[in-house]
């Protein structure tokens, strides 16, 4: 294996078990970040309800910062495939080990398999080979989980990419339609002050106009009372005046009744005792005194008539 290898801000894995380790991990940090873009999914959701849940800034901050998870988990990719591609070679290596090992066996038990010490040589070889055998059958095993892992892994990036930008312009369109959501609110929202504002100009003018109206009937009320309380009082002095002349009316009518009554009684007597050519001249005066006497009682019992009504 390459020591050397550290492009990344993490060192890379040296073994096989190291890179799978390693595998287990960025497929832990794939599910966050879909984890990430299902609940930014939520929150569009939200924003597109009409709950301001996502400003435009962090909106973009966090697309940026999505976009640069995307390029670290490409070169952490591209690292993982060099790591894999040393890998085939160090397994080329000891299989070419293997192999010469293997064919230095045979040459050994040839010359020396009298003498102990080749034998011991032999025996070591043979040991190194199977363990060889052994390390190539687990770098095999290895390398055949880590190009499983790394092809799902590779398949579920591709997918998380395109989802990512599925995402990414969904994010865009709810961005825009969000900014043009806003601002009409925003229009809306001015529309809503400037009309209140109208109204609560109308409602002072209304106001200040009943003020003003009910000042004016304070003060027409004031004079019609007044006019009343006048009127009452002249009504009083013309009621007693109209009672004073009723009274004063009726008395001198009684005055009228009696003097007339004492008037006829004289005359009838006067009458009795003159001639009879006296007579006839007392009688028709009697006659026009009666006439008289007659239109003042009509006088008097139109104006009894009048004080009734």
């Amino acid at each position: 294996m390459d020591n050397n290898s550290n492009g990344a801000s993490e060192p890379l894995p040296r073994t096989l078990s190291e890179q799978a380790a390693r595998f287990a991990e960025l497929q832990h940090e794939n599910f966050n970040l879909k984890m990430r873009v299902s609940y930014l999914e939520d929150k569009l959701l939200s924003l597109g309800n009409g709950v301001t849940a996502l400003a435009s800034d962090e909106l973009e901050a966090e697309v940026i910062r999505l976009r640069r998870a995307v390029d670290e988990r490409d070169h952490q990719l591209a690292e993982q495939n060099a790591s894999i591609a040393r890998g085939n070679q160090a397994i080329d290596a000891l299989t070419e080990q293997l192999r010469e090992s293997q064919a230095a066996i045979p040459q050994v038990g040839e010359v020396g398999q009298t003498s102990l010490a080749l034998q011991n040589a032999v025996e070591a070889a043979q040991r190194r080979v199977y363990e060889l055998e052994e390390e190539v059958e687990t770098l095999h095993q290895e390398l055949q989980e880590s190009q499983n892992a790394h092809q799902r892994d590779v398949g579920t990036s591709e997918q998380w990419k395109q989802c990512y930008q599925e995402t990414l312009e969904y994010l865009k369109r709810e961005g825009v339609r969000a900014l043009h959501e806003v601002k009409h609110l925003r229009d809306l929202n001015n529309s809503k002050d400037n009309m209140l504002t109208r109204s609560r100009e109308l409602l002072e003018d209304a106001r200040r106009q009943k003020r003003q109206q009910g000042s004016e009937y304070i003060t027409r009320l004031k004079r019609f009372s007044e006019e009343a309380k006048r009127l009452g009082e002249q009504e009083e002095r013309l009621h007693a005046k109209y009672q004073a002349d009723y009274a004063r009316l009726e008395s001198n009518w009684m005055d009228d009744q009696t003097g007339l009554v004492a008037q006829n009684t004289f005359f009838r007597d006067e009458i009795a005792t003159l001639r009879r050519p006296q007579r006839v001249f007392y009688q028709s005066q009697v006659l026009t005194w009666r006439k008289e006497l007659e239109a003042i009682t009509n006088v008097s019992t139109a104006m009894c008539s009048s004080r009734r009504i």
